[in-house]
């Protein structure tokens, strides 16, 4: 049996079917459902509050028989999110992540984006800021900036009448004619899917998907300047590597926190940690953004205080 190594997650109706997104509100303590994750279930060791908030169903990793070359691009099943509407044919709506992230507001806000799309759109994603502008970049890409597609909203319905034979043939066609071409895998497939299909794509504010390269150099994303960050993305090792230690501090303080006592302290802890990463001039490139600090932690004290 193999296992993605990244996740999605769909909410369910009373009645156990998966909601669609534009089926009425979030309730305020949803079930969540989280597939293809990277390994077979354990026993979590959550406080039973939280175990109740989170539901675990696992699959197998499936790709069409002539399409097995493209599990292994990029990263190890990074394609599979294509695949998704076929997969999950009774699965109205999902949002597939990338397992790099924190979440910094609740993952019930997030849903609800979904209720932002028009009638035809059928994803939602965050722009890229980075990449796509620059001479690494070999293919055409969405808007101004190109997508990035570690957080991404799929109305798995409205996907299987996508134009050009629904989503699955759509993206293949788009494989098949700039395979050799393509450096960032499902991404890059993704960028020229909605550089020829705009209308059919609702953009993310940057902060539900806020990396490195947004703050690196000053802010570049007015959103998390204005109401924080509410999704952390630590890709290209972010949170590990010892070279941006602002959103490594915030992965390491999340990671030693221990489930069940309060948030308050996990904020306090953080605070004083991340001012300890500018006393002490720890690498970080980030801290040239002077309001890093408050941008890392807004959506948390928004929610706990």
């Amino acid at each position: 049996m193999k296992w993605c190594s990244s996740s999605f997650f769909a909410k369910e109706m009373p009645s156990g079917r998966r909601r669609h997104p534009l089926q009425g509100s979030c309730a305020r303590r949803p079930s969540w459902s989280s597939l293809l994750l990277p390994s077979p279930p354990q026993p979590l060791g959550w406080p039973v509050e939280y175990q109740r908030r989170v539901s675990f169903e696992w699959y197998p990793v499936w790709y069409p028989e002539d399409r097995e070359d493209m599990r292994s691009m990029f990263r190890t099943c990074a394609t599979e999110r294509l695949f998704l509407p076929d997969m999950f044919p009774s699965v109205d709506a999902a949002i597939y992540v990338d397992t790099d992230l924190i979440f910094l507001s609740p993952p019930e806000d997030l849903w609800a984006e979904f209720q932002k799309f028009d009638e035809v759109q059928v994803a939602a994603m965050a722009p890229c800021l980075y990449h796509y502008g620059s001479f690494r970049n070999k293919v055409p890409f969405y808007g101004d900036t190109g997508l990035n597609a570690g957080v991404m909203h799929m109305n798995l319905t409205r996907m299987k009448d996508f134009p050009g034979g629904g989503w699955i043939a759509a993206n293949m066609k788009v494989f098949d004619i700039f395979k050799k071409r393509i450096k960032l895998a499902d991404q890059d497939i993704l960028n020229i899917l909605f550089y020829k299909y705009p209308e059919y794509l609702f953009e993310l504010g940057c902060e539900w998907n806020y990396r490195m390269y947004q703050c690196s150099d000053g802010n570049k994303c007015p959103g998390a300047a204005r109401s924080g960050i509410s999704i952390l993305h630590g890709n290209a090792m972010s949170f590990v590597k010892g070279n941006e230690m602002k959103l490594q501090t915030v992965f390491e303080v999340w990671e030693q926190h221990e489930l069940g006592k309060p948030l308050t302290i996990l904020l306090s802890e953080l605070e004083r940690k991340l001012k300890f990463v500018s006393s002490q001039h720890l690498p970080s490139k980030c801290v040239r953004t002077h309001n890093i600090d408050d941008m890392l932690t807004r959506a948390i004290k928004k929610h706990i205080l």
